[in-house]
């Protein structure tokens, strides 16, 4: 059951997510404006190796000397030492994190950094990227990406897109999945920036050309007099195809209105876990959000890593601190490009403000405990960890605090075993997009969106407003 978004907003304000939202944009199906927090989603293609990372219980594990941490100092600037959180894992095994997270400690990142573990069956890198990226599987007619839905909630006066999706270079399968619009239409999509590739504003400001534009639109009225039925009152297209043709054409036809908004952005990559690509989107995506004028509410990272690709089977014979380097220097260099952004401060075009933005860290699956091939590990979906940084979380003194991350380990392989307390069950991706949605601001169970049964949360949730302020207390903590 779905609530309007007048009501819906009001049960929020009651539920107490609403407090400390930021600038209002308009709404598309409503005179009521949503006030809500930016979301900056990172994506992290490939499968984090979370118990290098994020989660590492190895201290009485049988696999200890395979996976303790390399002598050789994987990165210069970074401690070779791991962070204990405080937590305890189900097996009893004390939790610490990995060095990775140096920058994040004694700053605001680590104050206002809460984990969700999630869960899902799907192994392959393809459904499982879907999966993570929409909350649900291809062909469900809700199959769709954060940035439709927040497409479908807001627009910006002068027509400019309010989300993106950068590229750092994965293919076109993850974008698709990124950008995937279920029942919401075209017209929702968000507008992909290949932010690896230094000639795309170039290409982009090509595409805006008078005498090209005059051509496209004759063969758009062309087609669009062919599809109407001749004796309808009002006349009618006999196709809705042709409604997402019209809206695939109107974006190529303003790239001079988006030129201007990405032209300036840091293209191209880097040769190092400091400077690279995934590093360069962070300040890209924030220039986008940050806007005083046509700025975005939502932008969606991916990357296979960062520097290097995640995807660490290692089958070719490379060793174990290969693996570990590359893990803990990927995420080392994206969290440090945050602690950056945060010190540069609101005031920048490229600042992290965290009392207006929520940053989400997130993958397909995590990797497994022990060595599949004695060098590298193999992908797990059962348990891993997806990160949320500022927006409505509250300053709870680091994950210490949060405690609502739990591993079972009767094996090497650890299954979620904690989730919405009420009913036992993991929290599933789609559990974490309905998150998302509702911290955009948008009921993440109203019509085309999620449907509730699909949810875990639906189990003790009778409608959309239960729903979100179970997903208020149990996600967020408040």
């Amino acid at each position: 059951m779905s609530t309007n978004r007048r009501q819906f907003l009001a049960g929020l304000t009651a539920a107490g997510l609403t407090a400390g939202l930021g600038g209002p944009r308009l709404a598309r199906a409503s005179a009521v404006p949503l006030g809500s927090w930016k979301i900056l989603e990172i994506f992290l293609w490939r499968g984090v190796s979370h118990r290098e990372t994020f989660w590492w219980d190895v201290a009485s594990d049988d696999f200890a000397p395979w996976r303790e941490l390399p002598d050789t100092s994987w990165f210069n600037n970074a401690p070779n030492v791991l962070t204990p959180t405080g937590i305890t894992s189900a097996n009893g095994v004390s939790v610490s994190m990995g060095p990775c997270v140096d920058p994040l400690l004694g700053s605001d990142l680590w104050n206002k950094l809460r984990m969700m573990v999630l869960s899902h069956p799907l192994a392959p890198h393809g459904p499982a990227g879907a999966r993570g990226l929409t909350g649900s599987d291809p062909g469900r007619p809700a199959f769709a990406g954060l940035g439709a839905r927040v497409g479908s909630a807001y627009s910006n006066p002068s027509g400019a897109p309010v989300s993106y999706v950068v590229d750092t270079g994965v293919g076109p399968g993850l974008i698709g999945h990124a950008t995937a619009t279920g029942t919401l239409g075209v017209p929702t999509q968000p507008f992909v920036i290949p932010l690896h590739d230094g000639n795309f504003p170039t290409r982009l400001q090509r595409l805006n050309v008078p005498d090209t534009d005059l051509l496209l639109g004759l063969y758009r009225d062309r087609y669009g007099d062919r599809l109407i039925h001749p004796t309808a009152t009002p006349p009618s297209v006999r196709s809705p195809g042709y409604d997402a043709y019209d809206a695939a054409l109107t974006m190529v036809q303003n790239g001079g209105l988006v030129q201007p908004i990405v032209g300036g952005l840091p293209y191209g990559g880097g040769s190092s876990y400091t400077e690279n690509v995934l590093t360069r989107s962070v300040g890209a995506a924030l220039t986008l959000l940050n806007r005083s004028a046509d700025a975005a509410q939502h932008v969606c990272v991916l990357s296979e890593g960062g520097y290097l690709n995640n995807d660490t089977h290692l089958d070719g014979g490379e060793s174990y601190e290969h693996h570990a380097t590359v893990h803990n220097g990927n995420m080392w260099g994206l969290l440090n490009a945050l602690r950056e952004a945060l010190e540069r401060g609101p005031s920048a075009a490229d600042g992290l403000d965290l009392s207006t933005t929520l940053v989400a860290i997130h993958s397909e699956f995590g990797r497994t405990y022990e060595s599949s091939d004695g060098t590298g590990t193999s992908h797990w979906p059962h348990a891993y960890p997806a990160v949320l940084i500022g927006g409505p979380l509250l300053n709870t003194g680091g994950p210490t605090a949060t405690g609502n991350i739990t591993f079972a380990s009767d094996d090497h392989d650890g299954e979620a075993t904690e989730g919405f307390a009420t009913t036992g069950e993991p929290y599933t991706p789609l559990d974490f997009m309905a998150a998302l949605t509702l911290a955009a601001g948008i009921d993440p169970f109203g019509p085309d969106m999620f449907a509730l049964n699909d949810s875990t949360v639906s189990a003790i949730a009778s409608n959309a407003t239960d729903a979100a302020t179970e997903i208020t207390c149990q996600v967020f903590g408040l």
